[in-house]
């Protein structure tokens, strides 16, 4: 939305394009007035002067924030991998992670991983996964996480790739990854 600012003499007009909305107001005349004016002055008041100013408003926050994205390093012979990272719903409303596509993998999927007893299970959610309204969750190891099926090659320390995340609120989102070492300990395995 653009507004137009206006200003003649003593009146302000505000024009908002968009939602048409028309505002005027009067200045005070009280401190206008309040001193006598040299006659220069007083012939240059009747005089209207135009300033036009256009404004944007700030821009709009983004709906979804990723944030810390990173994939652990793979084994050379492996056939998946992790991916993790903190993601921030910043809206009124929930929002589905609904699915992330990169070129690095044949497909990535989003999985939880939960322990049920004595066992630590893990699901491939195929819907995706909910964000409450105004609420952080963190993709870490032993919880929420990507899954990279099959990389066109294993992941090495240092290197960067990017994953696209899509929403049920129609946001896409770039999202960059960095590669760090592997800790010593298999997430899981296929």
């Amino acid at each position: 939305m653009t507004f137009i600012n206006i200003n003649i003499g003593k009146s302000a007009l505000a024009l908002s394009f968009g939602s048409f909305v028309l505002a005027a107001a009067s200045h005070a005349l009280a401190q206008t007035e309040a001193a006598p004016k040299p006659a220069a002055q007083m012939r240059h008041s009747s005089t209207a002067t135009l300033g036009i100013s256009a404004v944007e408003p700030a821009e709009k926050a983004a709906a979804v924030t990723v944030q810390s994205a990173w994939a652990r390093a793979m084994l050379p012979a492996a056939k998946v991998g992790a991916g993790y990272f903190e993601i921030r719903n910043n809206s009124r409303t929930a929002i589905r992670l609904a699915e992330v596509h990169s070129n690095v993998a044949q497909k990535v999927e989003i999985h939880s991983m939960t322990m049920e007893g004595n066992v630590m299970k893990m699901r491939h959610l195929a819907d995706g996964v909910e964000i409450a309204a105004q609420s952080q969750m963190s993709f870490k190891p032993g919880s929420y996480h990507l899954m990279f099926i099959n990389p066109k090659t294993p992941f090495k320390a240092g290197e960067k790739f990017e994953a696209q995340f899509k929403f049920s609120n129609g946001e896409i989102m770039e999202v960059p990854f960095t590669v760090r070492a592997a800790a010593g300990t298999a997430e899981h395995r296929p």
